[in-house]
This record gives structure tokens, C-alpha cells and sequence, in this order.
């Protein structure tokens, strides 16, 4: 048998005709290097921590990926690793926010930043849109499409939560286990307090929105 024929070399394969897989191929190695000359160039270690993030990005899309092409068809048995999938989906959309260490303090610096988060706000959007491909298409298989769709939606409006967690309230994704208590009774008593904590509802509302939109036009691409 060709070697080219093992299961490996197809999933290679497959993953090569991806052009989304690709594209953040291609802008990760890229933001790698960004990082590292900004490093050299500046002798100061800021924005490495971006590295992590983007890292923790990645976990949700591999894990997708191996949900999407897992070959047991009950809902069920994927209930687990589909909230497990969903306990680190919110750090790929988080990489959106991470313009906010805009810093540059020199007209060079100024755009070089720019692009750097740039890419990584992108990078956050691709992985963000391609593994929430690989959950609808897991529960249409297994599913009517308004169902899907209403899960996706909610989806997407928890996550967009979660970055608000993350974001201001500086909860991490394994805060769930070891804090749960803390972190809902913090977001609901925020949301009871809209006046004091407007910030809860157009960061959220907003990013799902952007979500929700950019996932209908890169689905009505597929």
C-alpha cells in the first residue's frame, strides 16, 4: 500500500485543501515571528504573553477537530467533550479583544503594534468561525438545522460572556472548576446591576453580534 494512502497522510492531506487551516497556519507562524523581532527589537518581553494566548486559542479547534471526524453518532456520547470543547472556545474570539494593548509609544512602534494585533485579532476570528463549522456540523448530523442554529446562537452569546469574564473580571477558562461559584454570582450580579455595570451588556451583546455575523458569512462561503 502507497504510503500516501495511511490515515495520517489523508488527515494531512486534509488538512493542506483546508485554506482556513492555511491562512492560520500561516498568520500564526507569522505573529510568531512578529513577536520575536518586536522582542529583540525593543529588549522588552511585552506581547509574548500573546503567544500563550494564542495557544489557548488553538486548544478549542483541535478540539473541534477531533469531535468533527469522531464517528459515533449519538449526541450523548459527545456531550462531554463538547463542553469541554466549549469550557476554552471563548479564548479564540478573546484574541479579538487583545487590541487593547495598543501600545506603541514611537510612530514605527505605533503601526508595527497595530499590525501584530491586527493579525491576531484575525487569527482569534478564523479559529473562532472554523471550529464553531466543526460543532454545527456535528449537531446537524445529528439534529433538525433550527435546533443547531438556536445552539449555535447561544453558544456564540455564552462565549461572548466568557470573553467578558476573561476580559474584565480576569477570570481564566479553569476558573469554572475551581471557582464556579464565584465566577457566576460575580457576571449575575453585574447583569442585575446594568446601571453600575453597562459594560456587560454591549461587550457582550456586541461581540456576539460580530460573532454571529462573521460566522453566517464565512458559513455561507462553505
Amino acid at each position: 500500500m502507497p504510503f500516501v494512502n495511511y490515515p495520517v497522510m489523508k488527515n494531512v492531506r486534509t488538512i493542506l485543501n483546508n485554506k482556513t487551516y492555511v491562512s492560520i497556519a500561516l498568520l500564526s507562524i507569522l505573529s510568531f515571528f512578529m513577536v520575536g523581532f518586536r522582542v529583540v527589537y525593543t529588549q522588552s518581553p511585552f506581547y509574548k504573553f500573546m503567544i500563550w494566548n494564542l495557544f489557548l486559542a488553538l486548544i478549542p479547534l483541535i478540539v473541534s477537530s477531533i469531535i468533527l471526524h469522531y464517528k459515533q453518532k449519538s449526541l450523548k456520547v459527545l456531550i462531554i467533550p463538547i463542553l469541554f470543547w466549549l469550557l476554552f472556545f471563548p479564548n479564540a474570539p478573546y484574541l479579538i479583544t487583545d487590541i487593547v494593548h495598543h501600545s506603541g509609544n514611537s510612530r514605527i512602534l505605533f503601526w508595527y503594534d497595530f499590525l501584530v494585533l491586527t493579525i491576531f485579532a484575525l487569527l482569534g476570528l478564523f479559529i473562532t468561525v472554523e471550529s464553531l463549522r466543526h460543532i454545527h456540523q456535528v449537531l446537524l448530523e445529528r439534529m433538525n438545522k433550527k435546533a443547531s442554529w438556536a445552539l449555535i446562537s447561544f453558544i456564540i452569546f455564552i462565549s461572548s460572556v466568557g470573553i467578558y469574564i476573561g476580559r474584565v473580571l480576569r477570570w481564566n477558562s479553569w476558573d469554572a472548576f475551581v471557582n464556579p461559584y464565584g465566577v457566576v454570582i460575580t457576571i449575575l450580579y453585574r447583569i442585575a446591576h446594568p446601571q453600575t455595570y453597562p459594560d456587560v451588556y454591549f461587550m457582550t451583546i456586541g461581540l456576539s453580534v460580530l460573532i454571529f455575523a462573521s460566522y453566517l458569512f464565512y458559513s455561507g462561503k462553505k
